[in-house]
């Protein structure tokens, strides 16, 4: 990048280009996978992991329409295309597809751990009623968080210099929304590595044992270890995902841990 604060164009036809190819294949399959459990609601309702599923797949199919549709002429053209005020809309729209996404993640790695190690307890846990609840909760939890955007003082604004959706730091409300938004993602994280210890090392318990005869348990076990294997490479697909859109350029805005950055290399570099 040259001396100038803003990229230099052939930087932003790179940038769109891999945005692009990024967004628009995952696109399509995110399409493909609501349509499939759509087109078969008698196979895949028996098991509310599929609808835990089917939410997550509304919520990232929202963020990456607004990356292919919204993002890529924003950093082709180096401003918003429809202005200011329709560009903090889009902002309050990403922030409720995000949050409701990593709500959803969260719910389904409770659900996972509720399968594999709480079986019994499962299906009553996980209701039908229940998990309409429980999406309702996660999509309101992302209303409420994308609303706070439509604030003057809370902002989120997608830079064309960095290539992803930013909190804009000159407004006073960010300084302190952007240390929710970092705890929530934390929490989420938290709930991940907790659900899936557990998998890992609890599994069935002595109790499912009981409950199911061996052939049942065989069979129950693949399944339930299958969709949690499953979600676990989603999880790790979003977060290489979320670490290229989101943390990095938010990371590289913060003028500290860049100097420690270069001093590092600096000292690093015979």
């Amino acid at each position: 990048m040259g001396n100038s604060s803003y990229p230099e164009p052939w930087e932003n036809i790179l940038a769109a280009a891999t945005i692009s190819i990024f967004s628009a294949p995952s696109l399509i399959l995110y399409i493909l996978i609501v349509q499939v459990l759509i087109q078969n609601p008698r196979v895949f309702s028996k098991n509310p992991y599929y609808t835990l599923l089917s939410s997550l797949a509304v919520s990232d199919t929202t963020m990456l329409i607004l990356y292919l549709f919204y993002a890529v002429p924003c950093t082709l053209a180096r401003c918003h295309i429809f202005g200011a005020g329709f560009d903090v809309a889009i902002g309050v729209v990403f922030n409720t597809a995000y949050f409701a996404g990593i709500s959803c993640i969260a719910l389904i790695a409770i659900n996972r751990y509720w399968a594999v190690c709480r079986f019994i307890n499962y299906d009553r846990t996980f209701s039908r009623r229940n998990v309409k609840i429980l999406i309702c909760f996660a999509w309101t939890a992302g209303g409420v968080s994308g609303a706070f955007q439509a604030f003057p003082c809370c902002h989120l604004r997608y830079s064309f210099t960095a290539y992803s959706w930013l909190y804009d730091m000159t407004q006073f409300g960010n300084a302190y929304y952007v240390w929710l938004d970092r705890g929530l993602n934390l929490a989420v994280f938290a709930i991940l590595a907790i659900c899936y210890t557990a998998i890992l090392y609890a599994r069935f318990g002595s109790s499912t044992q009981a409950y199911l005869s061996c052939n049942q348990q065989s069979r129950r076990k693949f399944a339930e270890r299958s969709l949690a294997l499953q979600f676990g490479i989603i999880v790790l697909v979003l977060f290489v995902a979320g670490l290229s859109f989101t943390i990095i350029p938010e990371l590289s805005q913060n003028h500290w841990l860049m100097l420690l950055v270069l001093n590092f290399l600096e000292n690093a570099s015979p």
